[in-house]
């Protein structure tokens, strides 16, 4: 069953919707540069923290906080394509329902950066250690205590 017919299916069966489903993302990484920079991204996110031996909880942190960005973009997208069906000729509605789903997409990311910037200093030394061991960056303090001292940066 192609796309075309999946999508089509009036009573569709589960495994209907979830083919429907992967031809949406399909769809979606073919005509949506940013998904494919916030998939790029959240892959080279996720592989950095199993590079600095990041603990299941900041792990599973990450990849709700990828998966929260990726799936409100998907909605963004559909969205401008439904837009786009409904109002062809450019209009201020149309823009302002357009750049109010992107805006979405934008606090999603916030949020996201922010849980994982204020879940834990320690992991952040981590991942600035090897940082600097990769990239030869300036040094980082030895212990967490030291980073809090010299930075006055906390978890709150």
């Amino acid at each position: 069953m192609d796309c075309e017919e999946a999508q089509a299916a009036v009573n569709r069966t589960l495994a209907e919707a979830f083919r429907a489903a992967g031809c949406g993302v399909a769809y979606a990484l073919r005509t949506q540069r940013n998904l494919r920079i916030q998939c790029a991204v959240a892959a080279g996110v996720l592989a950095l923290a199993l590079v600095v031996d990041a603990s299941a909880t900041e792990v599973a942190l990450l990849a709700v906080a990828c998966g929260l960005v990726l799936g409100l973009e998907l909605v963004n997208t559909a969205v401008e394509v439904l837009v786009d069906g409904l109002w062809p000729q450019p209009s201020e509605a149309a823009r302002r329902v357009k750049d109010t789903s992107a805006a979405a997409v934008v606090l999603g990311i916030e949020r996201g950066a922010r849980v994982v910037r204020t879940h834990d200093v320690r992991f952040t030394v981590r991942l600035a250690r090897t940082l600097e061991g990769l990239l030869g960056m300036v040094p980082v303090p030895d212990t967490t205590e030291s980073f809090v001292r010299q930075t006055g940066w906390t978890n709150t």
